[in-house]
């Protein structure tokens, strides 16, 4: 089924049920605009900090947002946050029959590095495997210019400008 709920209540639950609330820090996504809407949800989480690494996801977005730039601007706030707080390695990962997902990712310049299998169970029941991806220190600069690219030229709506 994914994250997509009919009404807000629906939401409402799965979110309780899927944020990693003790584990991470999890963010609302909201556009700037006049009613400053939620539309979303991203968290910066599973921290290891003996090596250095945490990982983005548990992120959500209402499909009217998709392919915008939301994501990717909330990516690129995340992104340089773990950077700025000494972070080595952030990981992203993806269901690997999320295409969508897994195309965003790449987009921002994520490096794939493999398909963890059977690693969880779907919804339906059945295995999911995950692809798994990261952005190291050292890409980070590469990858932040690679998503202001991005952004410059796709904003998500007449009021949306990118976060600096």
């Amino acid at each position: 089924m994914g994250a997509y709920r009919e009404d807000f209540p629906q939401w409402s639950e799965f979110l309780r049920q899927w944020l990693p609330w003790q584990q991470g820090n999890v963010y609302a996504v909201c556009l700037r605009s006049l009613d400053e809407r939620v539309i979303g949800t991203t968290t910066l989480g599973d921290f290891d900090f003996k090596n250095d690494s945490a990982h983005i996801g548990w992120t959500a977005y209402s499909p009217d947002v998709w392919g915008s730039g939301v994501n990717a601007d909330a990516k690129r706030l995340l992104l340089s946050t773990a950077f700025t707080h000494g972070f080595e390695r952030i990981r992203l990962q993806a269901d690997v029959l999320n295409v969508r997902s897994r195309a965003a990712i790449e987009r921002i310049g994520a490096q794939e590095e493999g398909v963890l299998r059977h690693v969880q169970r779907r919804a339906d029941g059945s295995w999911r495997d995950t692809v798994i991806y990261s952005v190291l220190r050292e890409e980070w600069p590469h990858v932040r210019s690679v998503i202001d690219e991005r952004l410059a030229g796709r904003p998500a709506d007449p009021s949306y400008t990118p976060s600096p």
